[in-house]
């Protein structure tokens, strides 16, 4: 009897024991499966996320302008095509004004040639006269004759006098000069204009220009002179004492007349 007694307890032992142990297991099952929920928790909340950050935005007024992350986490634009009219186009630079486009000629075409200007013309004294035209010289004069412009108007040369020019106009230079006073007489019956008269001097056989002073005492012509009335002007032209045995002094008085020109020695 004793001894059935003793199994008996041995038996609840080890009965409460295993109970002891499948409680153990439960709880470990119980822990595991409280884990394994946070864990599946945790990635549903990943995958949220990875949606949220995956999803796609459009932006009024970009044309359709996409936004989207594969897996990084960073955003990567991208832009429908044809979606955009000003796709492909670079705006210009604040303060700048674009360049106006050109036309070019035909293939084959020859581009018009520009318009061609009116020949040269001289102005001053003369008033408008055309570079390029002939007006012929008279014969050769004496520094103390006359001439005679075949119009009934004349020109002699009244006083040739040594000074020292003066510089007082753009480019002028100066020096030894000669001041050279001319008169012109109107022997015909109506008044004559002296607008356009002109005086030049020269030196040498080789007749080289004269440079014109503005000073010493330097006179200009009338506008017009009075029938059987004269009129004097008086230029100033430097040229070297050494240079003074040989010279020429043209007047001009219109394109309908020829050119007198006065020469010789003035020493």
């Amino acid at each position: 009897m004793r001894a059935h007694v003793q199994g008996g307890r041995g038996t609840a032992r080890r009965l409460g024991a295993a109970a002891v142990a499948a409680a153990l297991i439960l709880g470990a099952c119980s822990d595991d499966d409280s884990g394994g929920a946070g864990t599946t928790s945790g990635s549903d909340a990943s995958t949220s996320s990875s949606a949220d950050a995956g999803s796609t935005s459009s932006t009024p007024g970009t044309g359709g302008a996409t936004s989207s992350a594969p897996g990084t986490g960073d955003a990567t634009t991208t832009s429908s095509a044809g979606t955009d009219p000003g796709a492909g186009t670079t705006a210009p630079a604040p303060g700048t004004t674009p360049a106006p486009a050109t036309t070019a000629p035909p293939s084959g075409t020859t581009a018009p040639p520009p318009p061609a200007s009116a020949g040269p013309t001289t102005t001053g004294p003369r008033g408008d006269v055309p570079a390029d035209a002939t007006i012929p010289e008279a014969p050769r004069l004496g520094l103390d004759d006359e001439g005679d412009f075949g119009t009934g108007v004349t020109a002699r040369l009244v006083g040739i006098t040594p000074v020292q020019g003066e510089s007082r106009g753009p480019g002028e230079v100066a020096g030894p000069s000669l001041r050279i006073e001319v008169e012109i007489r109107n022997g015909t019956a109506q008044e004559v204009p002296l607008t356009s008269v002109l005086v030049d001097a020269t030196f040498g056989p080789d007749r080289t220009p004269a440079n014109v002073l503005s000073a010493p005492d330097v006179v200009r012509f009338p506008p017009s002179v009075a029938p059987g009335e004269s009129a004097r002007a008086a230029y100033v032209f430097r040229i070297p004492p050494e240079q003074r045995n040989q010279i020429q002094v043209s007047v001009f008085y219109g394109v309908d007349a020829p050119i007198l020109v006065f020469e010789g020695a003035a020493v």
